[in-house]
This record gives structure tokens, sequence and C-alpha cells, in this order.
């Protein structure tokens, strides 16, 4: 990257857009492996250069600028800046529904892409049926391309199913949200069969969907067997490379800790909350006092206060909940400082 820079100082016209894609390539990788904040300044920087460059030649940039303004929205919204995010996403969408109205074949996947990630935002913002109808043309976009080819965008359809189930839960809609929760670890579990490490996050997220659904419509012990195996695939993985799959690994146990107490086994459940937190401060340790790891650990710690209220530990309980609340009075107070 550090050379690509130099070159782009020497010949900016002819390396700026190795430049902007090695930034935003860095953004994605940064991402995927959890270091959302180192992840930023790199999506920021790739989407500059970007508009740069589509300042000078729109119609050769602005789909590479497309993809930027949609990475750079989902990095906002794993920060919380749901506003900031959508205002890109939408963005983002505008200028592939362009794209796609004059090369459709090679663009309608980009449009379903940006469609999913703006359904996600406006779920965040609290607008859950402008979010469903969002959902609802993705998935609608993605069933016409699988038809066409569907080794090629089943992975889409799979995320596009999972999203829409998340969104219908949101208006209450369980029965079909359940649905489409089950639909989405089929699809999955098929792409796993090719390559189980490609898709096993995925996979492990749409299983911790459908446990909660399945709570949802009542279905317990059907959703304790799911979250059982999910755990069991996500702690494969966790050995292998924890600061990676660690926050993973504490959600799907958060969702087994709240499985076991909907049972009553609130001894167990109390021993998963108490792995959560343990976790989260495990975390802690390499993201710093990163905003979102440490309203992470709060919540979990929030948690915990129930199960161990459940079992009759009161003093405990408001141990645990006393620090929830300090750590975010320190989230709170350090972000009015910055403010």
């Amino acid at each position: 990257q550090r050379l690509y820079s130099d070159l782009a100082r020497l010949r900016r016209h002819v390396f700026l857009p190795d430049l902007a894609t090695v930034s935003g390539n860095m953004a994605i990788r940064l991402r995927n492996a959890g270091w959302v904040d180192e992840a930023l300044p790199e999506s920021l920087a790739a989407v500059g250069y970007w508009r740069e460059l589509v300042a000078g030649d729109a119609r050769r940039f602005e789909a590479e600028l497309s993809g930027a303004l949609n990475t750079l929205s989902v990095i906002y919204g794993d920060l919380g800046h749901h506003e900031e995010g959508l205002s890109l996403v939408l963005e983002s969408l505008a200028i592939r529904e362009r794209l796609a109205e004059r090369e459709p074949e090679k663009f309608k996947s980009d449009v379903a892409t940006s469609l999913n990630n703006a359904a996600n935002r406006l779920s965040r913002l609290k607008r859950p049926a402008e979010a469903l109808e969002y959902a609802r043309r993705a998935v609608q976009i993605r069933e016409e391309l699988v038809e066409k080819d569907r080794n090629t965008h089943l992975p889409g359809l799979a995320a596009a199913v999972y999203s829409l189930g998340n969104r219908l839960a949101d208006l209450g809609e369980i029965t079909e949200s359940l649905t489409c929760a089950v639909r989405a670890v089929g699809l999955y579990s098929e792409l796993s069969v090719e390559s189980d490490r490609a898709w096993a996050r995925n996979h492990a997220e749409a299983m911790n969907s459908l446990a909660i659904r399945l709570s949802q419509h009542g279905s317990f012990q059907e959703a304790l067997r799911v979250i059982r195996l999910c755990c069991g695939l996500v702690q494969e993985y966790v050995e292998e490379a924890p600061d990676i799959w660690r926050p993973m690994y504490a959600t799907v146990l958060w969702t087994f800790s709240n499985r076991l107490a909907d049972v009553e086994q609130y001894a167990e459940s109390l021993e998963q909350a108490v792995r959560v937190v343990d976790l989260w401060r495990q975390q802690t340790l390499i993201s710093g006092h990163s905003d979102r790891v440490q309203l992470n650990l709060a919540d979990a710690l929030h948690n915990l206060a129930v199960r161990q209220n459940q079992n009759g530990d009161l003093r405990s309980a408001e141990e645990s909940r006393a620090e929830a609340e300090a750590i975010r009075r320190e989230v709170e107070g350090a972000r009015e400082v910055e403010g």
C-alpha cells in the first residue's frame, strides 16, 4: 500500500486507481477480521480516491465508487453510525441502479447488495416498514438471478433471505420470519458442502438467527438443539483463530444462554453467560477501548445480572449491573469529550 501511495504522488493519474483498490481491499480484510475501527480510515480513503477519479471520468470509475460507498456504509453501521451509513448506501444504490439500466446482467447483483445493506441501515434507524420493502426487493432480484445461474448467485440469495427474515421479525411477522430463517440455514448448508470454511460465519449467523426465531415461535427445545449445533460449529473455528472468531462465539453463546433460560435450565444458562462476559473481556485486550467492544461487554454484564438473579445470587447480579452501567457512562463520557 505504501508503494502505491508513493507512486500515486509521482504519477497520480496512473497509480491512483491501484491505491484506491488496495485501500478498499485492506478495509474489507480488516473488517472481516473484526478490526472495524482500523478498517474505517482505509475505507474513507478508498471512497475519497474513487470520488477524485470519478470527477475526472465518471463512466470509467463510478462502479468502483459505488462498491466503496457500500463498504463504507457497512463499516459505519458496524460502528453504530447508521445515519451516515444510510446516506452512503443510498448513494451507492442510486449509482448501481443507473448502471443496471445500461447493463442489467452485470450490475443487478450489485443493486441487490445495496438494497440489502439499505434494509439493514433502515432497520437500525427504527424504520422497519421501509427496511422490509428494500429487503423484499433484494430477494426478488436474487431469485431472478439464481434462476439464470444458481452457482454464481446462491450466496447472494442466502444473504438476502437471511436479511429478509430479520426484517420480518422487526415487524413481529414471526411465522414468515421463521420460514426465511429455515431457508437461509438450508441455503448456507448447501453452500458449505462445497466449502465449509468459506461460508462458516454466514452459516453460524443463520443458525443463531434460526434459534432465536424458533424461540419466538415457542419451539424452545428445537431452538436449543439448533443453537447447540451452532456453538459446536463456531467452537471449531475459535480454537484456530480466536481473535477473529471470539465475537461470533460470544454472540452464539449469548443465544445459547437465553435458550437454556427458556427451558428453565438456569444454572447452565448462568455458566454460558459467564463465558460470554469472559470472551468480551478478552476482546477488550486486543481492541483497547473500542466503544463497540466496551458496549458489548456492558450488554453481556447486564445479561449476566439477569442470569445471576434467576439463580438467586442477588449480590453478584447487582455488582454485574453496576459494572455495566459504569462502562456505559465511561463510553458516553468519552463521546461527549470527542464531540
